[in-house]
C-alpha cells in the first residue's frame, strides 16, 4: 500500500527540525490532507506542539523501545490511511543511545527500518558554500538512506542561500527545497525543563498560522509533498485495530497545565486493555472521578505549580485516603512528586502535597538521572505481579529522600551506571521516576489491569 512519509532530520539539535516540521504538517492541513505526526526517540514536548497542529496524537517512533518487526506494526497502526505521515528526528541523525555502535538507535535506524525518505534541515546561520560539505558528510555515512532534499534555515535572504544550494547540489546532487529566515516568533517558550504551559503552546499555534503565508513564499511545501509521495510502496500489512469492548475499569488519569507526560500509545494500550479514561486536574478539581478502580499520575513540572497544588488539599486528602485503602496507582516522576509529603521546589520553598510517600522531593540544578533505562521486576517483590523487562527513559532534577524505609519492586539499569532499586511500592502502587515506555512490554501493563479489575 502507499503510505506518503518523510524523515526531517538534521545534523544536531536547534537546527530547526520542529519548526519546519510544524510548518509542513500546518500547510498540509490547510491543503485538506490526513496527515500523522510521529517523534523518533524519548520526548512528550515537541509532540505536543505537533499533535496541536495536526489534531491526532503523535506517537513515538524508538528502535530501543521495539524491535524492527514491532516498530514497522506500531508505525503501520498510527498511520494506516494517511495522506502524509511526517516524522520528526531527535538530536543529530545519526545521534543514538550512548554506549552503542554509530548511528544505532538514532534516527537514521528509524529511516531504514521504516524505509522513509530523509530530508535535511541545515543551519545556515552565518554559512556559506562550506556547508554543503556537511551535508556530504550526512549523506556519504550511510549509503542505505535516500535523502530526498534540503532545507535551509536561518538564511539572511535568498541572495544568501543561492551558493550553499548550488554547491550542496554539486557536491551531494540534492535539491534544495527551500529556505526560511529566522523566525523569531517561532521559537518555543521554554523552562528549565523546556516545558511550556498549554496557553502557552494556543499562542505560539497562532503564530505559526501568522507566520505560514510568509514562509511559503521562499519554502516549497509542494515540494515536500512530492518527496514524501516519493516514497516507495509500504510493504507492511495493515494493522487491524483491536475490536471495540465494553471498558472493564475506570482508571482515573491527571492531565492538566502541571501533569501531561504520557506516551499516547502509552493511553491506547490502557484502552486496548479495557480502561475507560477518566481524566482529572490535580489543580483544579477537588475529587476523583466517580467509580475508579486506579490511579495514573503521569510526568510534568508540579515544581512550577506547587503553591497551588499544595492548596488543593481536599483532592489530595481524597488521594491519600484511597491510595490507603488500597486503591492501585502508577506515579511517574511528576506524579511520584505529588504523592510525596512535601516538595520543595527550585526557590528553595516547602510545599505540603498528598503524604502517601513518606518522603520529601527537592528541586535541584543539575540531572539526577538521564536517558534510556530499564526495569526489571524483582522476584518476590516484583510490583506489577509478575515478571517483565520494561523499557523507558528518565529525565529529572529533583531526587527523593525517605523518611521512613520504602520497598522497591524493580531494578532500575542505565549504561555504565551501578544498577539501583526503585519503583518504590506502598499499598498496590508504584511511584518512580521512571516514565515507562508501555508497548515494550505490555505485561507490565497487563498485570496493573488486573490489580484495576480485581
Amino acid at each position: 500500500m502507499k503510505l506518503p512519509r518523510l524523515l526531517i532530520a538534521a545534523p544536531g539539535s536547534s537546527s530547526g527540525k520542529t519548526c519546519v516540521a510544524l510548518l509542513a504538517a500546518a500547510w498540509a492541513r490547510k491543503q485538506g490532507l490526513d496527515v500523522r505526526a510521529f517523534k523518533a526517540g524519548p520526548d512528550f514536548i515537541d509532540p505536543q506542539y505537533l499533535s496541536a497542529v495536526t489534531a491526532r496524537p503523535v506517537p513515538s517512533l524508538d528502535p530501543w523501545f521495539l524491535p524492527p518487526p514491532a516498530l514497522k506494526r506500531h508505525f503501520m497502526r498510527w498511520g494506516a490511511g494517511a495522506d502524509l505521515a511526517l516524522v520528526e528526528g531527535v538530536m543529530g541523525l545519526y545521534d543514538g543511545k550512548r554506549d552503542e555502535p554509530f548511528g544505532r538507535y538514532s534516527s537514521a535506524e528509524v529511516a531504514r527500518t521504516l524505509d522513509l525518505p530523509v530530508l535535511l534541515v541545515l543551519n545556515a546561520r552565518k554559512a556559506g558554500p562550506t556547508l554543503a560539505t556537511q551535508a556530504l558528510g550526512l549523506v556519504r555515512a550511510d549509503p542505505r538512506l535516500r535523502f530526498c532534499g534540503v532545507v535551509l534555515n536561518h538564511v539572511s535572504s535568498a541572495k544568501g542561500a543561492v551558493p550553499i544550494a548550488s554547491a550542496i547540489k554539486k557536491l551531494t546532487g540534492l535539491p534544495t527545497l527551500g529556505w526560511l529566515p529566522t523566525l523569531r516568533d517561532l521559537d518555543l517558550p521554554e523552562r528549565h525543563l523546556g516545558l511550556t504551559a498549554a496557553s502557552e503552546m494556543a499562542q505560539w499555534q497562532a503564530r505559526l498560522e501568522a507566520a505560514l503565508p510568509e514562509a511559503a513564499k521562499n519554502l516549497d511545501f509542494k515540494a515536500l509533498l512530492r518527496a514524501a509521495q516519493s516514497a516507495r510502496p509500504w510493504s507492511q500489512a495493515a494493522v487491524a485495530e483491536p475490536r471495540t469492548r465494553k471498558p472493564s475499569f475506570r482508571l482515573a488519569v491527571a492531565r492538566d497545565e502541571a501533569f501531561h507526560f504520557y506516551y499516547p500509545e502509552n493511553l491506547r494500550l490502557w484502552e486496548d486493555l479495557g480502561a475507560e479514561l477518566a481524566f482529572f486536574s490535580p489543580l483544579h478539581d477537588t475529587c476523583l472521578p466517580e467509580g475508579v478502580q486506579g490511579l495514573l499520575l503521569g510526568g510534568g513540572f508540579p515544581e512550577s505549580f506547587g503553591a497551588a497544588l499544595a492548596a488543593n488539599v481536599r483532592l489530595m486528602a481524597a488521594v491519600r485516603e484511597a491510595i490507603a485503602g488500597g486503591l492501585p496507582f502508577w506515579a511517574e516522576c511528576g506524579g511520584l512528586m505529588w504523592l510525596c509529603e512535601h516538595m520543595v521546589d527550585a526557590e528553595g520553598k516547602s510545599h505540603a502535597l498528598v503524604g502517601a510517600l513518606p518522603a520529601t522531593v527537592s528541586m535541584g540544578a543539575r540531572l539526577q538521572n538521564f536517558g534510556y533505562t530499564q526495569a526489571q521486576a524483582r522476584p518476590g517483590k516484583a510490583w506489577p505481579k509478575g515478571l517483565f523487562l520494561l523499557k523507558g527513559h528518565e529525565f529529572h532534577h529533583s531526587s527523593l529522600v525517605a523518611r521512613l524505609p520504602l520497598q522497591s519492586a524493580w531494578t532500575l539499569s542505565q549504561s555504565k551506571r551501578p544498577d539501583r532499586s526503585e519503583g518504590w511500592t506502598r499499598k498496590r502502587g508504584v511511584a518512580t521516576y521512571f516514565h515507562a515506555y508501555l508497548p515494550s512490554a505490555p505485561a507490565a501493563a497487563k498485570a496493573f489491569a488486573r490489580l484495576c479489575k480485581d
